[in-house]
């Protein structure tokens, strides 16, 4: 069997097949459902999906296929994306800490909505993904969350205020602001 058909398979179609271990079984119906609850909890949202959590390209055209828009974090995720059928409008490159070579790479490929906390890299993106709409990634606390990602990105309130200010000077678009 190969690897789309065992994807697509249920999990009990799956059972006794000669499968290498470790292996991660998607469903596929499941996806669909928990983008759908999404969906519906915030119907005037852009819902987009971290490529990082998982690549897998038929997850990418499935998500796809609903309408959904992808983060990406990287060259190699803006393919990923792009092979699935993405139109690049619906990228958005949510890393803040980037290459001005894969900065670049995203622009010539279509992409023209970014992530940044700190000025070097607002001027990077003026210089290399001109016109292109911006986000500011807040930094926030750890308080009450399951996983303490606090103070791994993003900057406080009043700079990206100060940032934001000066994207139109700078050629940019400002778009809104983000948290991770």
């Amino acid at each position: 069997m190969n690897r789309t058909a065992a994807l697509t398979q249920s999990h009990g179609a799956l059972a006794g097949l000669p499968v290498e271990t470790p292996c991660l079984l998607m469903n596929l119906d499941q996806i669909r459902a928990k983008y759908a609850e999404m969906e519906s909890c915030f119907p005037l949202a852009d819902i987009h999906y971290a490529v990082k959590a998982n690549s897998e390209p038929l997850i990418v055209e499935t998500l796809a296929g609903l309408g959904c828009r992808f983060d990406v974090a990287s060259p190699a995720e803006v393919e990923i994306c792009l092979a699935a059928g993405v139109p690049p409008e619906h990228l958005s490159y949510g890393n803040t800490i980037k290459k001005s070579a894969d900065i670049a790479f995203a622009y010539g490929h279509g992409v023209r909505l970014f992530a940044f906390d700190c000025e070097p890299e607002l001027n990077k993106l003026a210089r290399h993904a001109p016109g292109s709409r911006v986000i500011c990634r807040l930094s926030t606390t750890s308080h009450g969350s399951c996983w303490p990602l606090a103070r791994k990105f993003g900057c406080g309130a009043a700079l990206a205020e100060d940032l934001l200010a000066g994207c139109v000077e700078r050629g940019l678009e400002p778009w809104g602001v983000s948290f991770h």
